[in-house]
């Protein structure tokens, strides 16, 4: 698999140590919150560093768009 916030590879090691957690791509939604397209995988690390950010706020600290972020 692959990080859905860094991109870089959740190799098998990171897997077995447990470093690795569900993220919800938007954290401020109410529904729909747990629906698999609002989950990704992603490292532990890259996680807690984003938080609960909105969207809007993960796109601007990141560069990226919105429509990038949701894919």
């Amino acid at each position: 698999g692959v990080c859905g916030i860094c991109e870089s590879e959740v190799s098998p090691m990171i897997l077995l140590k447990g470093e690795v957690e569900i993220d919800h791509i938007n954290p401020n939604l109410t529904d729909g919150y747990n629906d698999s397209s609002n989950r990704q995988l992603a490292h532990t690390k890259c996680n807690r560093q984003k938080g609960a950010r909105s969207i809007q706020e993960q796109s601007k600290a990141s560069g990226k768009t919105f429509a990038y972020i949701i894919r």
